[in-house]
């Protein structure tokens, strides 16, 4: 399967999971859904849309991925996906879940863990999902509910990575009317270059 298809296929998973967003918060309205759930919902999601064809694991240490992992020995990706009959060397794609809520250092970071997998591994797609429950994340998504369009760039004081570049790829939502933008649940598909 294309890596392109791929993608078109992980983006369908997030429209789901952002319908399921909703439905999660329409269940327990006063309460912010765990990660976790988030991360599993996803691989449950993208593994129906993949087939047998792929692996996908939920995580993943970095380590099992890289041997030159020289940032974090204990550091986990959230879902890897791979083709079956492959070792985790030759993985496709690699997708960290933060929600929109977390400190903006937290989902930098993930940014930063990813740039540093990227720069062992180049030809893998590596995602960083941001997941917002009723409200519209302005980093990413714009007063109209797209997506931010153009590189955006994070400056490092690091000597191995100097800077970490991505992109938003897609935003997908789901809201209770075409008007209710500021409140609907988005899921945003950053792209690390």
């Amino acid at each position: 399967m294309a890596k392109n298809v791929l993608q078109g296929r992980i983006e369908d998973s997030l429209q789901a999971l952002a319908f399921w967003v909703g439905y999660q918060n329409q269940q327990y309205r006063h309460h912010s859904l765990p990660e976790g759930a988030i991360v599993a919902e996803l691989t449950r999601l993208i593994s129906g849309k993949t087939g047998p064809d792929f692996k996908i694991e939920c995580e993943v240490l970095y380590s099992k991925l890289a041997t030159e992992n020289t940032w974090d020995k204990k550091a986990l990706a959230d879902i890897v996906i791979s083709e079956t009959d492959a070792n985790w060397r030759d993985t496709l794609a690699l997708l960290e879940i933060k929600k929109a809520k977390r400190a903006a250092s937290l989902v930098e970071n993930d940014l930063i863990k990813i740039a540093h997998y990227k720069k062992i591994s180049p030809k893998t797609r590596t995602y960083l999902v941001v997941v917002s429950q009723g409200n519209r994340p302005e980093d990413w998504v714009d007063a109209n509910g797209k997506s931010r369009k153009g590189t955006h760039t994070i400056s490092l004081a690091s000597k191995e990575i100097n800077q970490v570049k991505y992109r938003v790829v897609r935003v997908l939502k789901a809201a209770a009317s075409f008007e209710s933008k500021g409140s609907a649940h988005y899921c945003c598909l950053l792209e690390v270059l």
